[in-house]
C-alpha cells in the first residue's frame, strides 16, 4: 500500500521542502524520489536521483539492525514509514492530515 501510494501518478507532482538547520535550503522534490531514497538501493536509482540528496542514505533492513530498532520489534514497512515521516515528505503529510477536506489534497503540489 505504501509503495502505491508514493508511486501513482500524484507521486510524480513537485512539492517545495526547506533543510532543517542553518542553511534552511529549500528544493523541490516528488513523493517517489523520496520513496525512493528511503526504500531502494542507491546504485537502483534513476539517474536524476544522484548526487542530489544530501542527506544519509541508510536502507529500512540496515535500521532494523540496530539496538534500538531491535528492542522496538520495528517492522521493515514501519522503518520506511519513520524515515519518511520525519524526511521532506513530512511537508506533504502533515498538509493532508491538518486538511479538513479532500477538496483541499489536490493542492498538495503547490503547498497551499
Amino acid at each position: 500500500a505504501m509503495e502505491a501510494e508514493h508511486g501513482g501518478e500524484d507521486a510524480q507532482r513537485h512539492f517545495k521542502t526547506c533543510r532543517w538547520g542553518p542553511s534552511g535550503e529549500c528544493y523541490q522534490s516528488r513523493a517517489l524520489d523520496e520513496w525512493l531514497f528511503a526504500t531502494v538501493k542507491e546504485e537502483d536509482w534513476p539517474s536524476h536521483l544522484h548526487g542530489q540528496h544530501t542527506r544519509l542514505h541508510v536502507l529500512p533492513k540496515e535500521v532494523r539492525r540496530r539496538k534500538e530498532a531491535a528492542r522496538a520489534l520495528l517492522t521493515i514497512e514501519e522503518v520506511a514509514a519513520l524515515r519518511l515521516a520525519t524526511g521532506p515528505m513530512r511537508e506533504v503529510y502533515n498538509l493532508v492530515l491538518r486538511s479538513h477536506t479532500s477538496s483541499n489534497v489536490p493542492s498538495v503540489g503547490d503547498n497551499r
